[in-house]
């Protein structure tokens, strides 16, 4: 019962996702900035996620992370061992394909999952991720088709549960308050949090 409320002292208010698009080096510029404006919980996103580019970005992303800030990686779960100091992000898919295993690896290394509905936040709990993103809570750039949950669900949706929960999904630093007052730790998000270089 207490690992959530571990799991949350630990977390900071924002997440965020790096943007897919970017060359290895503006990612990486991208990223020195972000850290120094304070991020401290990166996912490098993954859209090609068997790509041996995001192998190397996510090598030198590791490097620059180190001390300052908690990487979360996407892919395969053959990947893991390769990169022992990060934590994993499962997609939406892969945490509907393995939650019945339980962790894919021990309590001390994050483990995070997407989620999009109630049953999703049940499989998280199954699963025993650490935190969690919930999305999209209202239209996003990222994702158009995508049906917003709107904030009156997503704070229901969090009603009960135990883990700490992003809000993603047309969301920045200036909703916090509101993320809160909807049970979340904070907001996660790809243009609020990736500097203007």
């Amino acid at each position: 019962a207490n690992q959530a409320i571990v799991a949350a002292a630990r977390l900071p208010e924002r997440y965020l996702i790096t943007p897919a698009g970017l060359s290895h080096q503006e990612t990486l510029v991208g990223l020195r900035q972000a850290l120094a404006e304070g991020i401290q919980l990166v996912q490098l996103r993954a859209p090609n996620m068997y790509s041996p580019e995001y192998r190397n970005l996510a090598l030198d992303a590791q490097g620059l992370c180190a001390g300052k800030a908690q990487l979360m990686l996407k892919g395969p779960l053959e990947w893991l061992g390769d990169f022992p100091a990060a934590g994993w992000h499962l997609t939406a898919e892969q945490l509907r394909k393995y939650a019945d295993q339980g962790r894919p690896f021990p309590g001390q290394r994050w483990l995070a999952a997407s989620c999009h509905g109630a049953e999703e936040l049940e499989l998280a709990v199954r699963m025993g991720v650490d935190f969690i993103t919930l999305s999209p809570v209202q239209a996003t750039q990222t994702h158009p088709e995508a049906q917003p949950l709107g904030w009156a669900a997503a704070s229901e949706l969090l009603r009960g549960f135990n883990k700490p929960a992003y809000l993603l999904g047309g969301v920045g630093s200036n909703d916090l308050q509101r993320a809160w007052q909807a049970g979340a730790q904070g907001v996660a998000g790809i243009r609020a949090f990736w500097p203007q270089i």
